[in-house]
């Protein structure tokens, strides 16, 4: 079989097994600048972050997570993707499913089992986002139990809160990575009409209080400040006014990073002016990571890779790259999803004897996402 060799920032990883399994060592190569930033300073330091999009759990990705014992299991859902995830210093997505309970449910009420951030957690995902326009699907328990069950696989959140208090404590997330404090704040335009339960907090998108909190989150001393929205129109390419509105005023108080879903498919990746300091990258729309939906566009997303550096107190964003995702959905011998990372395009139809028309899907998918986001280094693998 064609050995498939990976090259990411100079490094090289040959690989005879049949797919491509990218090490640890290998993946957090440094930037093909960063041989330039090293001898600037010798107490620099860096921190990789990962961004995906959504999570979904629709009717049909349910059932093939069913075994025949009657437990869920979506392990097999990352098995292409989970070493690339696992790479990153902070690994971050968007949970767009409550974790209510059974009975489980797809669209348009979403109750998704346990086991879907399980596969996630083993993924190597460390936060997911919990504000979006699913976030009260199932009321106040959809709400409260997402998050007990996050807190009992040891995976950070935000963007919901079980109370005010909590709300108060936890917002905006600052977590620590080495020698960095990275703020994260999450909102959303909406909950679909449906009510935010009493004494819960879903953060909504406000321009007052994203100002209030951007200023809070750099009283706490935070590194890097990063806005994430649930916003936009839904399979729109490009950006709505309103998201550049919105993206336009977070980097004017202070943002330093914008990530952005909910159109389930991938929009652009663009820089803002900010005053007074370097421009600051919006990415605006991740697509769908993971979900049963399959037109054009659709079925599948990105990742975004961002690397900071860190010299002498000043933090930078100093390299910014994307993986396409597709989501392979083959029908038989059973209904089930693989994401199928842009480095195994060549490959993936063999390893996964896929036919015609599923490799036909998948190249339009890498095809088109390419096409849009040709201003952005793409990670790769040379086949």
């Amino acid at each position: 079989m064609k050995q498939l060799l990976f090259s990411f920032s100079g490094a090289l990883l040959i690989c005879s097994s049949g797919f491509f399994v990218p090490k640890k060592s290998v993946v957090q190569s440094k930037p093909k600048e960063e041989s330039s930033i090293a001898v600037l300073e010798p107490d620099s330091h860096y921190v990789t972050l990962l961004f995906a999009g959504d999570i979904m759990g629709h009717e049909p990705q349910i059932k093939a997570a069913l075994q025949p014992d009657g437990s869920y299991s979506y392990f097999d859902n990352y098995k292409f993707v989970k070493e690339y995830i696992s790479q990153a210093d902070l690994a971050i997505a968007n949970l767009e499913v409550t974790l209510a309970g059974p009975p489980y449910s797809g669209y348009p009420m979403f109750s998704s089992p346990d086991a879907i951030a399980a596969a996630a957690k083993e993924a190597g995902f460390d936060i997911l986002q919990t504000a979006n326009n699913h976030t009260c699907d199932k009321g106040i328990k959809g709400v409260s139990r997402t998050l007990d069950v996050l807190d009992s696989l040891g995976i950070k959140h935000f963007g919901s809160y079980r109370s005010a208090d909590e709300h108060k404590q936890n917002h905006p997330l600052v977590v620590s990575s080495g020698e960095f404090q990275i703020a994260l704040l999450n909102y959303t335009y909406g909950t679909n009409g449906m009510p935010i339960p009493a004494g819960t907090v879903v953060n909504m998108i406000d321009t007052a209080q994203i100002r209030t909190d951007l200023n809070k989150a750099k009283s706490l001393g935070s590194d890097f400040i990063i806005a994430t929205f649930h916003w936009g129109l839904e399979y729109q390419r490009n950006e709505s006014a309103e998201q550049t509105r919105i993206a336009k005023f977070s980097v004017l108080h202070g943002a330093d990073l914008v990530v952005g879903g909910h159109p389930h498919v991938v929009q652009p990746i663009k820089k803002l002016e900010a005053p007074g300091r370097d421009s600051v990258w919006v990415i605006y729309s991740l697509g769908n990571f993971i979900s049963n939906q399959r037109a054009q566009f659709k079925n599948g997303g990105i990742a975004v890779e961002i690397k900071l550096l860190k010299t002498k107190g000043n933090t930078t964003l100093r390299d910014i790259r994307y993986l396409p995702v597709y989501v392979h959905k083959p029908s038989l011998p059973k209904v089930s999803y693989t994401l199928i990372p842009g480095f195994m395009e060549k490959s993936a139809d063999t390893l996964l004897s896929m036919n015609a028309t599923d490799k036909a899907l998948m190249n339009q998918f890498f095809k088109d996402t390419r096409l849009h986001l040709k201003n952005i280094q793409e990670i790769t693998v040379n086949q």
